[in-house]
């Protein structure tokens, strides 16, 4: 399988790529994060089993990221599938998920995002709302990782002073997330204040 199915380029690059690290325009692109920081190359995942390497591969990497990854996944199966019926269709999508769920057995967030993506697709009555529901779920979780992660900035910005020396553990800046980051993200929030942190 190789490595990049296709570059995204223009807009789409520039509008997605420095706000977010996942996210969906005409499919689901994600940013490799084996190849930061030397590059900064956005991936469109055409398949399941090309987001389940990404996911085994660490090209997407933090548990929020996760959960918007398999929840995406949902979305991506719903729309690869040419099922006759939403039965057919809800199977199809469980296998999915599946492969999903265990491409990164341990990661909490990811079977998170899936499960919350296929409640959503079983709430439907046919092919196109399941199609339709799955990606706006997954979508209201890309959405909601950011709202409360520059919450918890704007809340945690409050507890750092102007020359702090702030040190973080592990991935926590925003491309463990959508797009803004836990730990990090209270740093990036306090300096959008005007503080000095270091």
């Amino acid at each position: 399988m190789p490595a990049h199915s296709s570059i995204c380029c223009g807009d789409c690059f520039v509008s997605h790529c420095q706000s977010r690290t996942i996210w969906w325009d005409d499919g689901l692109w994600l940013i490799d994060q084996t190849l930061l920081p030397q590059e900064l190359l956005p991936i469109k995942i055409n398949s399941i089993r090309q987001l389940v390497e990404a996911i085994r591969s660490l090209r997407v990497r933090g548990a929020p990221a996760l959960g918007a990854a398999g929840a995406y996944g949902i979305a991506l199966a719903a729309r690869l599938c040419r099922a006759s019926n939403a039965a057919e269709m809800m199977a199809e999508l469980e296998t999915a998920a599946e492969m999903i769920r265990s491409s990164r057995p341990t990661a909490v967030n990811l079977s998170w995002g899936v499960d919350r993506a296929m409640r959503a697709a079983a709430s439907c009555v046919g092919e196109e709302e399941i199609r339709e529901m799955s990606l706006a779920e997954a979508e209201e979780i890309a959405a909601e990782d950011i709202r409360i992660n520059q919450l918890l900035g704007r809340f945690g910005a409050r507890l750092l002073q102007d020359g702090d020396n702030v040190l973080t553990h592990c991935n926590a800046g925003r491309l463990a997330c959508v797009g803004w980051g836990t730990a990090l993200g209270v740093v990036r929030s306090a300096v959008a204040e005007g503080k000095s942190i270091h």
